[in-house]
């Protein structure tokens, strides 16, 4: 029982760890990969009161890991429990994460992960930033949809909650986390956004080493006032300084007191990089109602990007 600990940047109340080692004899040059498979049981729980790191808070948190030897190094499960978490941005009431490890050589590797975020709300002037993100594009020409849109990322960063299967694989070199198919956003308002793989890849990735990212998959977003829209990526990919993408996008009716569109983009490619852009791509749309200040009926468009 550690009780209060303190640092500049930390702070935690009513600690306590306990920690359950059995293992042959260290001798030698340290390895953690070498060092997990002589382990014939490694079992930790460790749980705290309220904590800070820097500008985290938490009001629980429990941590718990259980490792024994396997045929081909060690493996064990890990969980992870946060109650009461609040950051500038957001808050979530718990944060349930778990995973089986495996342990080959120097390389840890989680699989069979799961991840839910309960009770979640953004905090009123994070909804603001991302509402108006949403909307812009659509503001000067179909001001209806822009508020609807606006409308609906407000109510539904208010009330949420978060699921999604994942897996990682770390060595000295970084860690690299992937979102598994399965991932759902879910809102009290009745919105939903989901994503979800085809074929047995990830949905996305993340690697540390080089901060770079792929997708690949399908988006669906539907309910609670926003637009109904499903995006194949067929492929997307980069870095802080690059993005490239290819796919197709479709927007189902999207229906806005007596207005509505829909819309269909196919043949989408795109790169970006810091010196330059491109894009490509097919466009078809169909609108009933106000743009750009008059009203139209049964209007249809298309074009090439």
């Amino acid at each position: 029982q550690l009780g209060a600990v303190s640092t500049e940047t930390t702070s935690l109340s009513a600690t306590e760890a306990k920690a359950t080692i059995e293992s042959d004899a260290i001798g030698g040059e340290f390895s953690l990969g070498e060092w997990l498979s002589s382990v014939r049981r490694l079992q930790v729980n460790a749980t705290t009161g309220e904590g800070a790191l820097s500008d985290v808070t938490w009001k629980k948190a429990t941590l718990a890991a259980f490792i024994m030897p396997s045929a081909s190094g060690s493996g064990g499960d890990l969980s992870l429990i946060t109650e009461g978490l609040a950051t500038p941005q957001a808050i979530a009431g718990r944060i349930d994460v778990t995973g089986k490890m495996q342990v080959e050589g120097d390389t840890l590797t989680v699989s069979d992960g799961a991840a839910t975020i309960s009770s979640a709300l953004l905090r009123s002037q994070q909804r603001a930033v991302i509402s108006d993100l949403a909307a812009a594009s659509l503001e000067s020409v179909l001001p209806s949809f822009a508020d609807a849109l606006r409308t609906a990322v407000d109510r539904a960063g208010q009330s949420f909650s978060v699921s999604t299967p994942w897996s990682a694989s770390a060595t000295s070199k970084g860690v690299s986390v992937s979102l598994n198919s399965g991932a759902m956003l879910k809102a009290a308002s009745g919105l939903a956004l989901t994503a979800s793989s085809t074929t047995n890849t990830p949905v996305g990735t993340f690697n540390t080493t080089d901060g770079a990212w792929t997708a690949a998959g399908n988006l669906a977003l539907q309910g609670g006032g926003a637009p109904p829209i499903t995006i194949n990526l067929a492929k997307a990919e980069g870095t802080l300084e690059r993005i490239a993408l290819s796919g197709a996008a479709t927007l189902r009716s999207w229906q806005v007191g007596a207005d509505s569109m829909s819309a269909e983009f196919v043949d989408l490619d795109l790169s970006s990089d810091a010196k330059a852009g491109a894009a490509a791509g097919q466009l078809s749309i169909r609108l009933d109602g106000a743009l750009a200040g008059g009203v139209w009926k049964g209007v249809r468009a298309s074009g090439s990007v």
